[in-house]
């Protein structure tokens, strides 16, 4: 992209829409898909004062089962970058390689993925080893199941 040139943006697990609206806001980003496995949440970034369909295509995806070009109607390869912020954690590891193709499927030559997520050692993964409950919730190396039912994988740098 050209200097000064705004991007086609995904956001993957996009909640409340808390990166969809700055990036917009900001002018980082000319149109966002959003995708979040939540219909709650996609709910909420429709009911945002700054949504429009002109601007942002939100919808509900499960990552682990079909990817933005099939559940959002997402262009393949049109997407310059794709943000997973705490997303890949909350799946299963078997299940990662096909929630990142499903995402690459939507980006174009070049494109790049923008991951933010838990690593081995954190404190959080601390406290779930720390407690005596700890061998139910481990459910694998690095990954856990919290007490409200999600997942978190803890990543290392291999």
């Amino acid at each position: 992209l050209a200097p000064g040139s705004a991007l086609t943006a995904l956001e993957c697990g996009c909640g409340a829409g808390n990166t969809v609206y700055p990036l917009l806001e900001e002018g980082a980003a000319r149109f966002v898909h959003c995708c979040d496995f939540s219909p709650r949440a996609v709910e909420v970034v429709r009911a945002h004062a700054a949504f429009s369909e002109a601007r942002v295509n939100a919808f509900v995806c499960d990552l682990t089962e079909r990817g933005p070009v099939e559940a959002g109607g997402v262009a393949p390869g049109s997407v310059d970058v794709a943000t997973m912020v705490f997303v890949l954690s909350a799946v299963c590891p078997e299940k990662m390689p096909a929630v990142l193709a499903h995402v690459a499927r939507a980006l174009r030559p070049g494109g790049k993925v923008l991951f933010r997520d838990y690593a081995k050692g954190d404190l959080a993964e601390e406290r779930l080893d720390g407690k005596r409950q700890a061998a139910s919730q481990k459910l694998s190396e690095g990954f856990y199941v919290r007490g409200d039912g999600t997942r978190a994988f803890y990543f290392t740098v291999e």
